[in-house]
């Protein structure tokens, strides 16, 4: 009576597998055989069959585009002196009040921003130049144990045992 119930219960996982993989073009009669033989495990690999193969993965961080570094004028915006409106930098008239700034005014405000802009990208990269420097300095007097990641002094390295 036992055998009967087996035979069953792994027929019927046989089926659901073959099923559940026969939307993802994978070939049905043998994961009918992986159901048939391992009952809820089989059919649990073929659900996850693909999620397994193809894992979703996480966007790699992108580098600094052009757009970080180039200052663009046209994305950047100003209030209105008069009507308190948020307006695009390069704007002469505003759209909402209709006050007028000057061609200087407006140069002005561009130069001063672009400065800013400038500044900013050249104290990053002054940091950015330091903390290689601060890095390889320290590469130089220490060294990193393989196994528990620990900053050792290379007097140290010649030890067998990890202290970390």
């Amino acid at each position: 009576m036992v055998w009967f119930y087996l035979i069953v219960y792994g027929v019927a996982f046989g089926v659901l597998s073959s099923i559940a993989v026969k939307k993802r073009n994978r070939d049905p009669a043998n994961w009918f055989l992986i159901g048939l033989f391992f009952g809820v495990f089989g059919l649990l690999a073929a659900v996850l069959v693909d999620k397994l193969e193809n894992p979703v993965q996480q966007p790699k961080p992108s580098p600094p585009s052009d757009s970080q570094e180039n200052f663009d004028p046209s994305l950047l915006t100003k209030k209105c002196p008069d009507c308190a409106e948020t307006i695009k930098l390069e704007a002469r008239v505003c759209r909402f009040c209709q006050h007028r700034f000057s061609e200087d005014e407006v140069q002005q405000q561009v130069g001063q921003l672009r400065e800013g802009h400038e500044k900013q990208l050249e104290a990053k990269r002054k940091s950015i130049e330091a903390e290689k420097a601060a890095r390889l300095k320290l590469m130089e007097t220490h060294w990193e144990c393989p196994w528990c990641h620990h900053l050792n002094p290379l007097a140290s390295r010649r030890s067998s045992s990890c202290t970390g």
